[in-house]
Order: C-alpha cells, then sequence, then structure tokens
C-alpha cells in the first residue's frame, strides 16, 4: 500500500509543494497512516480486471491522498476490514 499527494500535513511555508504531485511513499507500520485521521474516502478506483487500486481521501479542508494499493495483496488476505 502506497499513500502519495499528501498535502494535509504540510507547514504554511511549504504551500509552493502544495500544487505539485509528490512522490509515492511506502507505508511501512502504523504510523505511515496516523497523519490520515480525519480524512474519508471519496473514490475508489480500479482497472477492468479489479487490480491497480486507487483510494482518493478527502479531509473536510479538502486536502486529498491517494492510496495505491499493490494487487498482491488481494486473495492472500493480508488486507481486512470490518463493518461497524
Amino acid at each position: 500500500m502506497v499513500a502519495t499527494n499528501f498535502i494535509g500535513g504540510l507547514p504554511p511555508e511549504r504551500e509552493k509543494y502544495m500544487s505539485k504531485k509528490l512522490k509515492k511513499q511506502s507505508v511501512y507500520s502504523v504510523a505511515d497512516l496516523e497523519s490520515l485521521k480525519g480524512f474519508t474516502v471519496d473514490e475508489v478506483k480500479s482497472d477492468s480486471r479489479g487490480l491497480n487500486v486507487t483510494m482518493k481521501l478527502v479531509n473536510k479542508a479538502g486536502n486529498v491522498v491517494k492510496i495505491y494499493v499493490d494487487s498482491v495483496l488481494f486473495g492472500a488476505e493480508l488486507v481486512k476490514y470490518t463493518e461497524e
């Protein structure tokens, strides 16, 4: 799973970076996902085979994060969810 385009955590003095696409960042632990608190899933897209999944998350300020889910995770029971 890879997160990119996160602009919600940049300090104001780095606003010039907010309009640029950022390099995809790998997710290694829960600490890498902590900054996503407050974001909600806005869109989920995939290719015609259901692979190459991209999840678009948006927060109240309109900042966007895109999560890229590697197809290797599917079917291997590495990603799970529950409904609450």
